[in-house]
């Protein structure tokens, strides 16, 4: 692991952010964090690092001395939020975010007291829904997984007086993992309607919503997370994978629901935490506006996807 290498060519003063994680083949936020870059003169550059798990700690000893922030993403954002918790951490990490508890990180920032700590993810997801009209009030909500992504999802849903779902149907074919969840989710957020099922097939025809929020789908060829044979016509499928259409969201919309990709959530948390980092220097900057950011990156994005499809 030698993250160093990873920015041949750029001079010192040049400002090293990155996305890490493991693979790293599908990821289209260098893409939009670069075209954004470019786009208000930033004297900074992103990359995609990828970082095999056995090399994690090797990452983190040569991050503190290059990066002045990173993402991460699967499988490290439970794991950065663990490595947070080390008293004897140093550099410290530490967050003032309100989105410490959820025990997911996707997003940190170097300060001069140590790595400041973040999930981008939550405001992401909820921004996405908001913007496509899906509203969560007095439905019946199926959510696949219970890694980082889930975990935002989930214990967003106690945070700023989001609409509350009438019941909310938990899954994960790691069941052990799925229990933690709910019960993080029961003493984080008062009188939450959870249960955990041990197949999200038995609950799908009653479903309002159906989140994917597990990496099945990332690779060509992937199933359906979950039999989605029952789910009536009108329901809401939204996959947090956002670079294919995937088999999960193919079988909704032959059900005739509505299917969703994940690519306006990576957009919108990719510009949150652009806006982390850059956020007093972006104000002075001509053009810029939070509106406009997305629409760079999600522009970027979208160009990226279309190249790929060609190569």
């Amino acid at each position: 692991m030698d993250l160093k290498s990873y920015f041949d060519g750029f001079p010192p003063k040049v400002r090293r952010y990155a996305v890490v994680g493991w693979p790293l083949s599908h990821t289209l936020s260098p893409a939009m964090h670069n075209a954004a870059i470019r786009a208000f003169g930033l004297n900074a550059v992103y990359r995609a690092v990828s970082v095999d798990p056995k090399e994690w700690e090797k990452f983190l000893s040569q991050a503190d001395g290059l990066l002045q922030g990173f993402n991460v993403t699967v499988p490290y954002k439970e794991r950065v939020a663990e490595w947070s918790r080390l008293a004897s951490q140093v550099p410290p990490v530490y967050s003032s975010s309100p989105w410490s508890e959820i025990g997911a990180v996707n997003t940190l920032l170097r300060t001069s007291l140590g790595w400041e700590a973040h999930n981008t993810d939550v405001e992401g997801f909820f921004e996405d829904c908001a913007s496509l009209g899906i509203s969560f009030q007095k439905s019946q909500v199926l959510l696949i997984g219970s890694g980082g992504a889930a975990r935002a999802i989930l214990l967003g849903f106690g945070f700023h007086g989001r609409e509350r779902p009438a019941s909310l149907y938990l899954t994960d074919v790691f069941q052990n993992k799925a229990n933690l969840l709910a019960e993080d989710a029961r003493v984080l957020i008062e009188d939450f309607p959870i249960s955990v099922v041990p197949s999200g097939d038995d609950v799908v025809k009653s479903a309002d919503i159906v989140i994917n929020a597990t990496p099945v789908g990332l690779k060509p060829g992937d199933p359906s997370p979950v039999d989605l044979s029952s789910l009536r016509p009108g329901a809401v499928v939204y996959d947090l994978i956002y670079h294919r259409e995937t088999a999960f969201r193919l079988a909704a919309r032959a059900r005739g629901a509505a299917d969703h990709g994940g690519l306006g959530m990576l957009v919108r948390q990719g510009a949150l935490a652009f806006e982390l980092w850059f956020g007093e220097e972006l104000k002075d900057k001509a053009g810029y506006s939070p509106a406009g950011l997305r629409r760079i990156m999600g522009d970027a994005a979208r160009t990226a996807m279309k190249e790929r499809g060609k190569s």
